[in-house]
């Protein structure tokens, strides 16, 4: 007489259906399959299963509120590896090596875009992005070229004809963009950032009291540009961002003249 491995009936309709039960009940298999009791306890899938299940899952989109219950399940057990652990440095440049080259679609932009809605980031912090970038930005078309540029365009001075943007100097063999270029006069205006340039050494003075080594970098190469710029005929006129941003006044009255000869209002001889 066959007993029920769980609660220890014999009789049961499930043992006269069935030959081969070992429970008398549903509830009892249940019971009895929890741990060492489930015939799969302690055995892994090997590799290629793994691939098998792997490939079947992809494509397959979960639902919202299948995604929030993984996260709270997630949450709640402590045994997740990945809880309250930090990528390693090899880990971080991996994953930003996959990444280069792959192009965000408008939706995945949005999706960023709303997730970073009412978040605040440190000055330290935005510091430490501008630490960590290798070069500064060419023709990012900054706050202080638009400025620039919409003087320009007020004073009646035509893009494309009386000054270009984010000129390539390379007519000259010299290998960089200028911010803007006045080429009948021969004249460049250059809007030198806050941070990069030490233009009106904001980051310096207030931080660390003296310049950091690529803002030392930078400073020598503005000052090799310029020398090279002056011996191939032209004049170099830089303004800081802070000035460009609070002081306009100084700069539309530097700029003054230089319009003027432009629009043919001024005398070259008289300069």
């Amino acid at each position: 007489m066959r007993k029920c491995l769980v609660c220890g009936k014999t009789n049961s309709l499930n043992f006269r259906r069935f030959k081969t039960a070992k429970y008398c009940s549903m509830r009892c298999r249940n019971i009895g399959m929890l741990g060492e009791g489930n015939q799969f306890y302690g055995k892994h899938h090997n590799a290629g299963d793994k691939k098998v299940m792997s490939e079947l899952k992809k494509g397959t989109p979960l639902s919202i509120e299948h995604r929030k219950k993984q996260s709270i399940s997630h949450k709640a057990n402590p045994q997740v590896h990945w809880i309250g652990r930090k990528h390693k440095e090899s880990t971080k440049i991996l994953m930003s090596q996959k990444g280069k080259g792959r192009v965000k679609t408008e939706e995945h932009k949005r999706k960023i875009g709303l997730a970073h809605i009412g978040k605040h980031v440190k000055l330290s912090t935005r510091r430490k992005i501008a630490l960590k970038a290798k070069v500064p930005m060419i023709g990012t078309n900054t706050l202080p070229e638009r400025i620039m540029k919409k003087y320009l365009i007020i004073s009646n001075l035509e893009e494309g004809k009386d000054f270009h943007q984010n000129y390539k100097m390379s007519n000259i063999k010299l290998p960089y963009n200028v911010d803007f270029i006045f080429p009948s006069i021969k004249t460049i205006v250059e809007c030198d950032g806050e941070y990069w340039h030490a233009s009106d050494n904001a980051y310096n003075i207030i931080k660390t009291g003296e310049l950091s080594s690529k803002q030392k970098k930078q400073v020598i190469k503005d000052q090799i540009r310029v020398k090279e710029l002056r011996e191939k005929g032209y004049v170099v006129l830089r303004f800081g961002e802070n000035q460009i941003k609070k002081r306009f006044e100084e700069v539309s009255k530097e700029l003054y003249i230089f319009i003027k000869i432009l629009k043919g209002e001024y005398n070259v001889s008289r300069i």
